[in-house]
Parts: C-alpha cells; sequence; structure tokens
C-alpha cells in the first residue's frame, strides 16, 4: 500500500527514422542526375531502391518509379 507504478508506453520509430534517413538521402542526389543518360539507382541499408535515374527507360523500358517499386531479386532475375 501506497507504492506508486509508473507505467509508460515508447512506440517503435525505428521504421520511420529509416524511411526519413532514406528520404534526406535521395534528396542530396543532385538534380543534374536526371538529366544523365547513365542509370543511377540509390539504395537503402534494406536493399530497396530509394532513387532510379530516368535513363532506366531506355535500359529496362520501366519508368523510374516502376522500377524504384521493384524488388532487387526483380531486377537481378529479370
Amino acid at each position: 500500500m501506497g507504492q506508486r507504478i509508473v507505467l509508460s508506453f515508447v512506440p517503435d520509430i525505428s521504421d520511420r527514422k529509416r524511411a526519413e534517413e532514406a528520404l534526406r538521402i535521395a534528396k542530396r542526389v543532385p538534380l543534374g542526375l536526371d538529366n544523365m543518360a547513365d542509370v543511377i539507382t540509390v539504395m537503402d541499408m534494406n536493399l530497396r531502391f530509394t532513387y532510379v535515374s530516368p535513363s532506366i527507360m531506355h535500359m529496362r523500358g520501366y519508368t523510374a518509379e516502376e522500377a524504384a517499386a521493384q524488388t532487387l531479386e526483380q531486377v537481378m532475375t529479370a
């Protein structure tokens, strides 16, 4: 009797922090990369694409958005 109990809940925000970091890195990609003929990709630590240059269309026939949505396994086996 007379004891106090403190209960606290701390949400796990590590996924959000990783996404924020990937976005921060993607924003550092120089704008000139969008006009290069070379294909440039940026991946996060989980091997997910965070940036694919538009020149991917000439190489693989996918838009940058479609290519970025693919997994590494899909890219390597296509």
